[in-house]
């Protein structure tokens, strides 16, 4: 009986890249509660996936090497133990250090399943050519429309209506399913194989009938071409070069709006379907032109808008980053179909993850250690661009080619140019400095240093007699200078607990007999507050600096707080993991009579409601404070409107009234206090959290 392989082929591919991608957002929830959000945490986990994928490749390029019954036995061995040996969540070692750690238990627990995912879609396009003489390069489109259907899929979809262990529990139960079918084409394609002579007998008696699905490149050779060292650094050149873009998009959305799906999906997503539309036969030439033309247009326009500044990405500089995002896919891409193998199909496969592996390498390692913005983004855009326009001016001379990109060259690199001068402020010395978190923007006048990392403020000290006043969002004014001015009424010693450092503002409020503790896990950040500002230096109290993750370095301190204040921003919001009904349990039982303080400012999320689900379920009680600065005046000195959410123990309601009747008395500060106890919660917890639900309406 002859089996259909197209159906099981049209399964299998997509739901292979559908695991690949899916894992990621699943092994993130799970390993954050775990390790913290540390860089650790993410870089191990990254690079972890990119090696993984690399991996995949390369065992698919050996297996297709040689076809024979031996290699089908293999992959047919890996599919029906990869299910079997996979371990979800990923084993957890804690005698080890966080890195040795994640990336053992990684290792261990989810290496079958991704060499599985990641190279069984090569494995059946190179069985798949072998059967029918063709190498269907569309194939790889099809796996990446799964890849794309995962990432669209999570955010909006199954983060916020499943649990972390259903979702666990699916994706064993969608590893089951493709394992069989995996093995079930390994054992089709082996019985074809025995039935039939070998690849290369095949194509050495009929070479002159043989050819790929669309009309080869000129100079392709049959299954034993050689292929040029010029064609192999292209492959690599424009695999990493839209990867670098992808990558980078994704930094610059995070600087925004944080670490969240929303930061990541519309870049990637594009990245992947541009496969989708580009290695088929149906993209015409024109279309790689107009992409190029495309792509030229948003360099010139994001250099008008953004350029390296750090400006919001408001309307037009956020349209212009994701036109160039997808032009430089679609572009590149094509490009890169344009000069594949006539037969040697692996091999590219493998070239191109190499290239999109050392994008993932430089991303996470190599650029955060030279270059002091996001460089990369526009520079790997703006090299790709000229490339892509020089290989399309073949009927000119290489003289009339530089110039030609030197023209083209002189407009976006104008634009920057004065969007860098457009940035300067007189009298001021700006510095920028940058690690795996982001960059962090030092201005330091005569009268005030302050410290930013892409479009948020972290911090300002004036200089000379007020130094020691706490300004932006810490002022006495803002709702938590209601809470620390109200308790430190008494003479009673307090000891304060702050996730987040920023510039150390909050020492500015700690007394000889009071105690400061702060958790940080950027350790630039640490670096800047001490070097930079005094607020630390000068804290007249004791006051320590914890480099951990926030809620992991609570969760270890043997002693209990007056105040704990929540002020970790990653880009524009707060780590969800920091703000689940679980985490709220584990401050308040810190605060046996404390008060918890949120900061919750931000142009984009209303966390509100999800920080009331987490009071409810202690039974404390929940109030926001929202404070406006008035006209400039000296107690209003660098004052920024600022949203608090504070949670408190029934019992201090008495002493929260009084403070906030005391602070409704100000003439410099409009205020709107509010009771949340019975707004409408939004519940997140470490199983189920979904950043989607707390979008302003």
């Amino acid at each position: 009986m002859k089996l259909p392989t197209k159906p099981l082929i049209f399964l299998a591919i997509p739901t292979a890249a559908f695991l690949t991608f899916i894992a990621q957002p699943i092994l993130g929830k799970i390993l954050t509660p775990r390790y913290g959000g540390s860089a650790g945490t993410w870089m191990t986990t990254s690079l972890f996936f990119q090696c993984a994928l690399l991996l995949g490749y390369s065992c698919a390029f050996w297996l297709l090497r040689k076809p024979n019954a031996r290699t089908h036995r293999i992959v047919i061995a890996l599919a029906l133990l990869a299910p079997l040996i996979t371990i979800i969540p990923p084993l957890y070692f804690q005698n080890l250090s966080e890195i040795p750690a994640i990336l053992f238990g990684l290792i261990l627990s989810l290496g079958p399943m991704l060499i599985l995912t990641t190279s069984i879609g090569i494995l059946i396009q190179g069985w798949v050519a072998r059967d029918e003489g063709t190498i269907p390069y569309y194939l790889y489109g099809v796996s990446n429309i799964g890849s794309a259907a995962a990432l669209f899929a999570y955010p909006l979809w199954i983060e916020p209506h499943i649990t972390l262990s259903t979702q666990v529990l699916a994706v064993r139960l969608l590893l089951g399913a493709l394992g069989i079918l995996a093995a079930l084409l390994a054992w089709i394609y082996a019985r074809k194989l025995n039935s039939s002579s070998p690849l290369a007998e095949k194509n050495s008696s009929a070479a002159s009938s043989v050819s790929t699905e669309t009309s080869a490149a000129p100079g392709v050779e049959t299954p034993s071409e050689k292929i040029p060292r010029c064609t192999l650094a292209s492959w690599v050149f424009l695999s990493f070069s839209t990867c670098t873009i992808m990558l980078a998009a994704i930094r610059l959305l995070s600087g925004e709006f944080g670490s969240s799906p929303f930061s990541w999906v519309l870049p990637l997503s594009v990245y992947l379907l541009s496969f989708t539309l580009t290695f088929t036969r149906w993209w015409p030439s024109w279309l790689t032109t107009v992409g190029l033309v495309a792509l030229g247009g948003g360099l010139f326009g994001y250099a008008a808008t953004k350029g390296f500044s750090n400006i919001e990405l408001s309307k037009w500089p956020l349209t212009w980053l994701l036109v160039i995002v997808t032009a430089a896919c679609l572009g590149g891409h094509s490009l890169l179909y344009q000069i594949r193998p006539a037969r040697r199909f692996p091999l590219f496969y493998l070239v191109m993850a190499v290239g999109g592996a050392l994008a993932g390498l430089c991303a996470t390692v190599l650029f955060p250690q030279l270059l002091t913005r996001s460089y990369e983004f526009f520079a790997a855009a703006f090299v790709l661009w000229l490339v892509g326009f020089s290989q399309r001016m073949t009927g000119l001379s290489p003289v009339m080619r530089v110039a030609v990109c030197a023209s083209l060259a002189l407009p976006p690199a104008w634009m920057i140019h004065q969007r860098s001068l457009a940035e300067r402020i007189p009298s001021t010395r700006i510095t920028h400095v940058r690690n795996y978190y982001g960059t962090m923007s030092i201005a330091d006048s005569l009268f005030r240093t302050s410290v930013s990392s892409d479009t948020t403020l972290h911090g300002v000290q004036m200089k000379g007699d007020d130094s020691r006043r706490p300004t932006t969002y810490y002022t006495h004014g803002s709702g938590l200078g209601i809470v620390l001015d109200g308790l430190q009424s008494t003479a009673r010693p307090l000891r304060i607990g702050v996730i987040g450092l920023g510039a150390g503002t909050v020492a500015a409020y700690v007394r000889p007999q009071d105690e400061i503790v702060f958790w940080e896990i950027n350790p630039l950040s640490e670096k800047i507050a001490r070097e930079q500002f005094t607020f630390l230096k000068e804290c007249p109290g004791r006051s320590e600096v914890r480099l951990q993750d926030g809620r992991l370095g609570l969760r270890n301190d043997p002693g209990h707080f007056d105040v704990l204040l929540v002020d970790a921003f990653s880009g524009d919001s707060i780590p969800p993991h920091l703000l689940t009904t679980n985490a709220i349990g584990e401050y308040i039982a810190k605060l046996p009579d404390g008060f918890l303080v949120v900061h919750i400012s931000n142009r984009y999320f209303d966390l509100l409601p999800v920080l009331a689900s987490g009071a409810q379920k202690a039974g404390w009680r929940i109030a926001s404070v929202s404070a406006t600065p008035g006209p400039a005046s000296e107690e209003n000195a660098h004052a920024t409107p600022t949203l608090y959410a504070i949670i408190y123990p029934p019992s201090r309601k008495p002493a929260l009234d009084s403070w906030a009747k005391r602070a409704l008395q100000s003439e410099h500060v409009t205020y709107r206090l509010a009771n949340a106890d019975n707004i409408v919660p939004i519940e997140w917890t470490d199983e189920r959290h979904a950043i989607i639900e707390a979008l302003r309406k």
